[in-house]
């Protein structure tokens, strides 16, 4: 399958969506003589943190996560919450006690 692929001002390749790559994912890059060849990294397992929060929703006045399964046990997941929480100056604290 052959594609165009397109480079912005900042230097930043842009690929179409239907090749099915997401948004942070990490490719190879290798020089061959034909030209550059770009092939997928293994996506390494997530540590429990959505991506930018585009997975939480306000529902009912509470935050309810609504993207996929993290690959972390809950304890460890509830833990690393409230690390989170705990560096955040004092004002802010108040705002995820709600």
């Amino acid at each position: 399958m052959k594609a165009k692929a397109t480079i912005d001002d900042r230097r930043r390749i842009t690929l179409p969506k239907d090749l099915g790559f997401l948004p942070g994912q990490s490719f190879a890059l290798e020089r061959t003589a034909e030209g550059v060849l770009l092939r997928p990294l293994k996506p390494e397992p997530s540590k429990a943190k959505p991506s930018g929060g585009k997975h939480l929703r306000r529902k009912g006045g509470i935050l309810v996560w609504t993207g996929s399964v993290p690959d972390v046990d809950p304890v460890t997941a509830v833990q690393m919450g409230r690390d989170d929480r705990e560096r955040l100056p004092p004002g802010f604290r108040e705002i995820f006690r709600r």
